[in-house]
């Protein structure tokens, strides 16, 4: 990985997904006045959010890898 926006990229989404992960199982508690259902919703936004972050930053690393192999293959 040449690129340190792909290794940041990673690193937010795995994240993002471990605290939604952590919302959803009750470890994070959100205000006791909320309503419950409003934890979940967040805690399924936060992983849903987490997960498109890594589906993004693999498919840029993918195409990032294609350009610079057909790159090479002109020169």
């Amino acid at each position: 990985m040449r690129n340190p926006n792909v290794l940041i990229g990673y690193l937010l989404g795995g994240s993002m997904v471990l605290v939604g992960i952590l919302i959803l199982t009750g470890v994070f508690k959100l205000r006791a006045t909320w309503d419950p259902l409003f934890e979940t919703i967040f805690g399924i936004v936060v992983l849903l959010f987490g997960v498109y972050r890594i589906v993004i930053t693999d498919t840029k690393r993918r195409q990032d890898e294609r350009r610079d192999l057909y790159s090479h293959h002109q020169e």
